[in-house]
């Protein structure tokens, strides 16, 4: 059902694209090592690829290490307007589907991993007693919303295909983000709906707060949890809402120009990363104060890589952002993947301001990279769960360091090594052996998942 197979010893597929100079990028550490090119064996090959979240039993930061014990899954959706096919799968084994199957008359839009309520989130995270890591997967939910306005929250933990629970709102649903044990939904209509728990710790989703961020009433397409609070891309503004209270705390502008949108949002430490409509700036802005921190462009990135004298609209734009593993993730319209490491202080003296403070999650510039691997359409999602596919693409040390291994994957239709372009057509061997071949579409058309494997 599921296709992939491991990439041994293709290690050189993030190229460096070099400014001001800076160290070798063989000195630079923890680069994303290729490990799947996964090809996906949906139901109707007709249906697209459209988002997927990570669901990780145990958090990794915390002090518990048996996650690596239990599977890490993803729930990967896929449909059309009117029928929406999910495929729960283990990211770390290659071929594993755990579960695959459809909703109907929906289109879902945004999927969202939330964890099980828990007492003390501090002792669950000190804790390593195996009932209360069994407590936490058996509680753990995945919330998905639709084109038509449906909530659907499912099991993270088994039965997934069971809807627990249900909601008709009143618009469509696009992005889901749960914060401070508080989940929001944001809608096509410029509402926010917010859900809390009842007196028995299961989700009331009878009686959401509503909050309205104001006209001309436009869709709310990004949502992003930043210090207990939720960030709202709201036209070209940034709305700063206190999900408990349900009250509007702040709002500033992106960018000057009132007929932008702000369409994706990437949470880093003390930092958010915004990128907006029909531009190929990424904005780094303070988590608390709102102040614009860092601005970097990605046309350069892509004609120093390519040699492109006239980029083509939809090569700089983004279609998806998110941050794992240090990294800030940028996928294009064009199938182009980016990734920029943080640096660990000030960002390089040209876009430094004396009133920034002292650390953040900057770009580095000197080490930004540009993937020769790629999707024939627009990057539509990344996700990432901790496991490990293939330990010796980590080097000699890669199972004494104690590190925790990280996969990233990238989703969208098709799959182009951008260095030879179509040359590798439905012959490239990176495929490895596929099963139940569809052949009504070339292999390099379908839905493909690009994994890569970090140590964090």
């Amino acid at each position: 059902m599921g296709i992939g197979s491991p990439l041994a010893g293709t290690r050189n597929i993030w190229p460096p694209v070099s400014f001001e100079g800076g160290e070798p990028i063989d000195e630079i550490k923890d680069l994303p090592v290729l490990i799947q090119l996964r090809l996906l064996d949906q139901k109707d090959p007709s249906t697209k690829l459209w988002c997927a979240t990570g669901v990780c039993p145990v958090d990794p930061a915390s002090k518990i290490k048996k996650s690596e014990s239990f599977p890490s899954l993803v729930w990967i959706c896929s449909g059309t307007h009117s029928v929406s096919e999910i495929m729960v799968i283990n990211a770390s084994s290659a071929n594993h589907v755990m579960d695959q199957f459809v909703i109907a008359n929906a289109h879902v839009l945004c999927v969202t991993s939330v964890p099980a309520f828990n007492l003390d989130s501090l002792e669950a995270q000190e804790s390593e007693d195996e009932e209360s890591i069994d407590y936490n997967m058996k509680g753990a939910t995945v919330w998905l919303g639709a084109q038509e306005g449906s909530l659907f929250v499912h099991s993270a933990f088994t039965s997934w295909r069971n809807c627990l629970q249900k909601i008709q709102l009143k618009d469509s649903i696009h992005s889901i983000t749960h914060v401070n044990d508080r989940v929001i939904a944001t809608m096509g209509d410029g509402t926010l709906a917010i859900f809390s728990r009842k007196t028995d710790r299961n989700w009331d989703l009878e009686n959401p707060k509503v909050v309205d961020l104001g006209r001309p009433q436009q869709t709310i397409r990004c949502s992003v949890a930043v210090l207990n609070e939720v960030w709202c891309g709201y036209r070209n503004r940034i709305y700063v809402v206190e999900p408990r209270t349900a009250k509007i705390k702040k709002w500033f502008e992106t960018t000057t120009r009132p007929e932008s949108q702000v369409r994706h949002l990437a949470t880093a430490g003390e930092g958010v990363w915004v990128s907006v409509r029909l531009d190929s700036t990424l904005r780094l802005f303070h988590a608390e104060t709102g102040q614009l921190l860092q601005e970097v462009e990605l046309d350069p990135f892509i004609q120093k890589m390519f040699g492109f004298v006239n980029l083509g609209f939809f090569m700089t734009k983004v279609s998806s952002m998110a941050v794992f593993c240090n990294r800030l993730w940028v996928g294009t319209a064009s199938g182009l993947i980016l990734s920029f490491p943080f640096s660990s202080g000030l960002c390089s003296e040209s876009t430094a301001k004396e009133s920034e403070p002292e650390r953040g999650p900057y770009c580095s510039l000197e080490h930004a990279q540009v993937s020769f691997h790629g999707h024939r359409d627009a990057v539509k999602f990344f996700a990432c769960v901790p496991a490990c596919i293939n330990t010796s693409s980590l080097g000699g040390e890669g199972k004494n360091t104690g590190n925790f291994n990280m996969l990233v994957m990238s989703g969208g239709e098709g799959y182009i090594n951008f260095r030879i372009g179509d040359e590798t057509g439905d012959t490239c061997e990176d495929y490895g052996e596929l099963l139940m071949a569809n052949p009504r579409s070339r292999k390099s058309e379908r839905s493909h998942l690009i994994v890569w494997q970090l140590q964090i």
